[in-house]
């Protein structure tokens, strides 16, 4: 049975500019080995305005617009990251939605689709690619038309984690059913990193559900 999450609590957004050009699906080899790749080398970082409290009108209906595609088009996912730990009540600012998808092509057309589907059949979105997805660059990133988020989307992280290992449960926010790792997945998805922010993201985990280090 899915859990309620109220629509407007569970993810603020870190709001960047991005520099000219950069509004593509985005891969790079060191994606394979790390779940990401150097972020300065594309995206062009200007100091940004932190919003706390609720998402502005145009954030949250953006985020509703794709999770709603991507249950209409049967996507299987799971939600990780940032705006994963806000369903589960720790809000902290993040200017992405990471999203682990089943390794299959018909899984990578569904995200396709649902993505063309929210973002008025943006062409780039042809440039995502089931080829790499599936093969040596299981992270795709994808700048949306409106630079208000961008997408991480893998199909594995490392050797560690995929659609199939990532334990998940589904929350419900507006009457979206959404999949979303669990506290325990995602505090043994950031455990252990090099990222300062991951670690501080695992201690909050640990310390909010009691979690035991493994």
């Amino acid at each position: 049975m899915a859990e309620h999450v109220a629509a407007g609590t569970w993810v603020e957004i870190h709001r960047r500019v991005l520099a000219p050009g950069t509004t593509r699906p985005w891969r790079t080899p060191g994606a394979a080995a790390h779940g990401g790749g150097d972020r300065a080398a594309v995206l062009r970082r200007w100091p940004a305005t932190e919003r706390h409290g609720s998402l502005t009108a145009v954030d949250r209906d953006e985020m509703l617009r794709v999770l709603r595609a991507f249950e209409r088009e049967g996507l299987e996912y799971v939600l990780i990251g940032a705006a994963a730990m806000g369903f589960h009540g720790l809000v902290r600012a993040t200017e992405d939605l990471d999203v682990v998808i089943r390794a299959t092509p018909e899984n990578v057309g569904r995200l396709k689709r649902a993505l063309r589907i929210a973002y008025d059949d943006d062409p780039n979105v042809d440039e995502i690619s089931a080829t790499d997805l599936l093969g040596d660059y299981p992270v795709v990133r994808y700048y949306p038309p409106s630079g208000d988020l961008y997408f991480d989307v893998l199909t594995r992280l490392g050797e560690t984690a995929s659609f199939e290992s990532v334990e998940a449960e589904t929350k419900q926010v507006e009457g979206i059913r959404v999949r979303v790792a669990t506290p325990e997945a995602l505090y043994r998805l950031k455990q252990g990193t090099v990222r300062p922010l991951d670690r501080h993201d695992a201690e909050a985990l640990r310390r909010r559900f009691d979690l035991q280090e493994k």
